[in-house]
């Protein structure tokens, strides 16, 4: 939750969004040199597909546990992004 406690503080403070954005694009840049690791073909595509993903992923995690999804099926659900790439 402090993440989107950063989230929150970022939309309010316009100096602090510009330093949340440099951080967020440095997590971009690295999921970038990784994914062609998992044989992505298109990684400045699929870079900031894939966090908003986890982003998303984790909200339904941490607030909706009703929905939340086991291990296997989080494995699943990579496996079926990553053929795509």
């Amino acid at each position: 939750t402090a993440r989107y406690e950063l989230y929150m503080e970022a939309r309010r403070r316009p100096e602090f969004q510009a330093a949340f954005n440099e951080v967020r694009q440095e997590f971009v840049l690295l999921t970038e040199r990784l994914l062609p690791a998992v044989g992505c073909q298109l990684p400045a595509e699929h870079a900031p597909e894939l966090l908003a993903a986890f982003d998303g992923l984790m909200v339904n995690q941490l607030f909706q546990p009703a929905t939340a999804l086991t291990r296997p099926k989080m494995i699943d659900y990579l496996e079926r992004f990553f053929s795509s790439c």
